[in-house]
């Protein structure tokens, strides 16, 4: 019985040690755009001191307030913006990173 708890807790140490591993492979990436599936959290901290968080279901699901927004409205607004904060699903990325590397190079592979 001891065995298998051995056993089980290599295999935890070793999924942590792969995701720390892709966790600081991700920051090295420079994105330009990323997909809002991939988004845990997303905070944006005002030039007022108003900090509006929001979860990557409100950022996946998110409904306009105001259907006649204008561009120029729309720029005046992002002006307020001090910064912006996003955190990434890393799990579901290296999921999603590990199912198309399978996809692409999976003949190649032992």
């Amino acid at each position: 019985m001891e065995n298998k708890k051995n056993i089980h807790l290599s295999n935890m140490l070793e999924n942590i040690s792969r995701t720390n591993v892709f966790d600081k492979l991700i920051t090295e990436v420079e994105a330009d755009e990323i997909p809002a599936r991939y988004i845990q959290q997303l905070i944006v901290y005002y030039a007022d001191g108003k900090i509006v968080e929001l979860s990557g279901d409100d950022v996946m699901h998110s409904i306009p307030m105001n259907k006649n927004a204008r561009w120029r409205d729309m720029k005046h607004e992002y002006h307020k913006i001090a910064d912006v904060k996003i955190y990434i699903n890393t799990v579901l990325l290296e999921r999603d990173v590990n199912r198309q590397v399978r996809r692409l190079l999976g003949k190649f592979m032992g």
